[in-house]
């Protein structure tokens, strides 16, 4: 019975795998219509395996094989013959090493213990000053280096002049007055008469950065001719920037450094960051600032403050933690009076280079007007002459920064303000007419050394302000002849004090 059961459930298994209906294919994903389907595509491996290349560096024999060597008087050129074997390279020692280096001179006194061949070489050719290469296998030893250097320096020159004060008490002013001409057949021309006042007085400061002076190019070939020896020769190409030299290796080396050093100082550039404002001193602070208080008074991350007063022009240096700020000192200066920012320059420049930032406008007038009476066969011809020239009215600041090793900066700071009031014509005669400006001037110069995280602040220059004001009444104080007594005038004056805030970068 058992049996019979087992083969019955033997059979149905049967009959049910026999009746599964065989699995569907999958739809291609492009089919392609009218035609057999496309054919799946492979799977893409996951990701490309790089492949590692050796890399093959050349290993000079000089710098695999060591010696040590004892000499005692021995020829130079004997030792390079032995390096040059115990190296495996050939050997070619220039002619013009005999000629320099005579046998005395030759025998050298010297103990290695586990030198490379390249540091005896190295060593024996400073010694002897000598320069060597290798080039294909063959060591060359020579009396001469060449070297050619890159220097990219500008070849723009830039001057600065400056002239402050002159004849403060107005010592002698000439103007023409007048004028007349002479008559049958030849020319006449007028007359001058120049006024001279009793009053002499005259105190400048004048200075000058000469062109030359910051001709890189000409300091650099000055420098060179006392580097080199008689033997020595170089080439200078100021278009590409590039320095030629041939000389003894030790002379070479002087070349190297000094050029490196002029690169690296004069590559430098400093950040010049200013702030030139006028106070308008209100009541109470005639005398102007306080510098003495301004300086006492705690600002925010400053770590100390100086003051100088010698010069007559209050210098204040603020020493910072961090980049200084100007808005803490502006709110010092309100304190005095209603602040006015005049002009606010960011310039960069570079080390012994002067640099000029102009604001403000060019006011021409007519300086002097010239009649000439020409005559010619009873005919006479007036012939006017004018000459013009142009005041200005802004500000000129010019800086000129010097960079010191440690990192110092010395500023030549020169600021000139000027303010027109008024241009005046006056007729002298019947001939000769001229425009006289009237002008406020403010002008000071002076060196100061900073450094970083330092904020100057240079003050002092008072300005007494007097302005005229004319109020009328609409309408009437227009109308001619009785004009006037529907206007009047209102006249005030105001104290003003000139003030620079400096800070200054090094880039």
């Amino acid at each position: 019975m058992k049996s019979w059961l087992f083969s019955l459930c033997i059979l149905l298994l049967w009959g049910c795998a026999a009746h599964t209906p065989p699995p569907s294919p999958e739809p291609s994903p492009n089919p392609v219509p009218g035609g057999s389907p496309a054919s799946p595509k492979k799977e893409t491996p996951d990701a490309a395996v790089p492949v590692i290349k050796p890399v093959f560096k050349k290993i000079s024999p000089l710098e695999t094989h060591r010696l040590s060597l004892s000499l005692h008087r021995e020829d130079a050129l004997e030792v390079f013959y032995l390096l040059a074997r115990e190296a495996g390279l050939n050997l070619v020692i220039s002619k013009e090493v005999n000629q320099y280096l005579p046998p005395e001179a030759r025998l050298i006194t010297a103990e290695f213990h586990d030198y490379t061949i390249k540091e005896i070489l190295d060593t024996l050719c400073r010694i002897l000053d000598l320069h060597y290469e290798i080039k294909e296998g063959v060591i060359y030893v020579e009396a001469f280096q060449e070297r050619i250097f890159d220097l990219s320096f500008l070849q723009t020159l830039r001057g600065a002049k400056f002239n402050i004060g002159g004849d403060v008490l107005g010592g002698v002013g000439g103007y023409s007055t007048g004028g007349g001409g002479t008559a049958g057949g030849t020319a006449g021309t007028s007359g001058t008469t120049e006024f001279v006042s009793p009053l002499q007085g005259r105190y400048e400061v004048t200075g000058e950065t000469a062109r030359e002076s910051t001709d890189i190019y000409k300091q650099l070939e000055a420098s060179l001719k006392a580097l080199l020896s008689k033997e020595g020769t170089f080439t200078l190409n100021r278009l590409t920037g590039n320095l030629y030299v041939r000389d003894h290796p030790s002379r070479v080396r002087r070349v190297a450094e000094f050029v490196e050093r002029l690169k690296k100082r004069y590559s430098r550039q400093v950040l010049i960051e200013a702030k030139i404002v006028e106070v308008d001193l209100s009541r109470g602070h005639d005398l102007g600032i306080d510098w003495v208080t301004l300086r006492d008074t705690r600002l925010p991350t400053v770590s100390s403050a100086s003051l100088d007063l010698r010069s007559g022009m209050p210098t204040l240096t603020f020493s910072y933690q961090h980049k200084p700020s100007f808005e803490g000192v502006l709110k010092l200066l309100e304190r005095y009076g209603r602040v006015h920012i005049l002009s606010n320059p960011r310039i960069r420049v570079l080390h012994g280079q002067p640099a000029l930032i102009s604001v403000g406008r060019s006011v021409g007038y007519v300086r002097e007007i010239t009649r000439e009476v020409i005559s010619s066969e009873n005919i006479s011809q007036t012939q006017t002459t004018v000459d013009t020239s142009a005041i200005f009215d802004g500000l000129l600041l010019g800086v000129t920064p010097h960079i010191t090793d440690s990192g110092e900066i010395i500023l030549h700071i020169v600021p000139i303000k000027s303010d027109l009031v008024e241009l005046r014509r006056e007729e002298f005669g019947q001939n000769t007419a001229v425009t006289l400006p009237q002008v406020n001037l403010r002008e000071m110069s002076t060196v100061i050394r900073v450094t970083d995280h330092d904020l100057i602040v240079i003050g002092g220059l008072i300005l007494n302000k007097k302005n005229t004001e004319t109020r009328s009444v609409w309408g009437l104080g227009r109308l001619p002849g009785v004009g006037a007594l529907f206007r009047h005038s209102v006249r005030s004056s105001d104290k003003v004090e000139l003030v620079i805030l400096l800070r200054v970068s090094l880039v």
